[in-house]
């Protein structure tokens, strides 16, 4: 007999947490500024103490309409 949850799940759940609106405009600022994805990713980085990928910075710039990326 398969055991019940202990709480509700969601299906909607993802592992990665998303940066805020706020902390997407700090990554496209910095972009307009002249800053490399680089130099941006290292930036945010210390400013969030936590790891961001680059492809998490290109991503952002490329839903925002700046930047160049591979198709």
């Amino acid at each position: 007999m398969p055991r019940t949850p202990l709480r509700s799940t969601s299906s909607n759940r993802t592992s990665r947490h998303e940066l805020e609106l706020f902390q997407q405009g700090i990554i496209v600022g910095q972009f307009l500024a002249g800053q490399k994805k680089a130099d941006i990713q290292q930036d945010i980085c210390k400013l969030l103490d936590k790891p961001v990928s680059a492809h998490t910075v290109a991503c952002i710039l490329k839903e925002s309409g700046y930047g160049h990326w591979r198709v």
